[in-house]
């Protein structure tokens, strides 16, 4: 006789999920790896509205915290963007999977296929420019990746990422007549420069042995089982304590 293994009614759990306080989410969320909450926050509306409001981000923080070696979240992206970039492992342009190279330095994940149209060469981007550069200062402005990644013989192309230069050209053709309003303007956007590059440095560092081949799937009904035992064990203790209070009290 063949045995039919009951299905887990997942809907059911999943609209269950407003009966467990924020604080028990939270606590149980915190202990998960980042690319484990993001995936959580995928599943449902419902828990993409718990995990994306402003309140949860000392989960995502915590997450992070989690990841020995992993830089802290950098003040240009929020912690659900960082851990995107960090640990989804597909093409932030056309969604292809198992993409691994990362350019921090521009905060994107690209494949192959969608560098050519979402950078730009250099002699392109000095074309472009509303003034004619007498020098390489607009590098140290402009973000920037190196590709192919440099090898012997081999030093690879300086490609500047589309969207962020065509962001800056706007900014510098507003201003272009205003010296000191540019000058101002280079500044900013040089320390912003160096702080991306810093920043994409320790990332470049801490990625390369990284190695955790995790799941691309989240075992979503042990995280409710966890969720609702935690819930469970809670309210009988909250119950436990006022039954003594009013036993006592008959007393």
């Amino acid at each position: 006789m063949e045995v039919i293994a009951p299905q887990i009614q997942y809907d059911g759990l999943l609209k269950r999920l407003t009966e467990v306080p924020l604080d028990i989410l939270y606590e149980i969320f915190s202990h998960l790896h980042p690319k484990d909450l993001l995936h959580l926050t995928r599943t449902t509306r419902a828990f993409r509205s718990v995990l994306m409001r402003r309140s949860a981000t000392c989960v995502w923080k915590a997450t992070i915290a989690n990841i020995a070696g992993l830089p802290k979240c950098p003040p240009d992206l929020n912690e659900p963007q960082y851990v995107n970039l960090a640990f989804d492992e597909h093409c932030h342009f056309c969604l292809a999977p198992n993409i691994q190279d990362i350019f921090w330095s521009c905060r994107v994940r690209c494949c192959k296929s969608c560098i050519e149209e979402n950078f730009v060469s250099d002699f392109d981007l000095r074309k472009r420019l509303p003034f004619t550069p007498t020098d390489n200062t607009y590098k140290t402005i402009f973000p920037y990746i190196v590709y192919p990644k440099p090898r012997p013989y081999k030093p690879g192309r300086i490609l500047f990422y589309r969207p962020m230069a065509e962001k800056y050209i706007g900014e510098l053709g507003k201003i272009r007549k205003d010296t000191a309003t540019v000058k101002r303007w280079s500044k900013e956007r040089k320390e912003e420069q160096m702080r991306r590059l810093s920043h994409a440095a320790l990332c470049e560092s801490w990625s390369s042995p990284w190695a955790d081949k995790r799941s691309t799937e989240l075992n979503v009904f042990i995280i409710l089982l966890l969720l609702f035992s935690l819930y469970i064990l809670r309210r009988d203790h909250v119950l436990e304590q006022l039954l003594g209070v009013y036993t006592r009290s008959l007393w």
